[in-house]
């Protein structure tokens, strides 16, 4: 019991003493939205960027990937299959194929149809 109250003690001396250091929050910040809004929509899709924006994102980090076509599309991964109703590499498909695929259901129901940015 004597151990609590008194690391109970040191720990309250801790903090005190950790009060007059700047804090983190305390500098400026870029916010950077991975993929859009990611955490709360399905990546790399017009309601991620949408978000992120409406979250007050700095910038939005984009990855690409090429279609058999030579057109870049907006994908993390080399295959459409974890994002999308599709399967296969990207690179193996056409922008036409590719904007035919479902980006939004995988994610939510309610974001069925959200198409794969180009």
């Amino acid at each position: 019991m004597n151990r609590i109250i008194l690391l109970g003690f040191v720990s309250f001396l801790t903090l005190g003493a950790c009060n007059n250091q700047e804090s983190v929050l305390d500098k400026d910040y870029l916010n950077i939205a991975h993929r859009g809004a990611s955490g709360s929509t399905p990546e790399h899709t017009y309601v991620a960027y949408d978000k992120a924006i409406k979250q007050n994102a700095d910038y939005t980090e984009l990855d690409l990937q090429m279609t058999k076509d030579n057109r870049l599309i907006a994908m993390h991964d080399n295959k459409v299959d974890r994002t999308t109703n599709g399967t296969g590499l990207v690179k193996n498909k056409s922008h036409e194929e590719i904007k035919k695929l479902d980006a939004g259901s995988w994610f939510d129901k309610k974001i069925k149809g959200e198409k794969v940015q180009n």
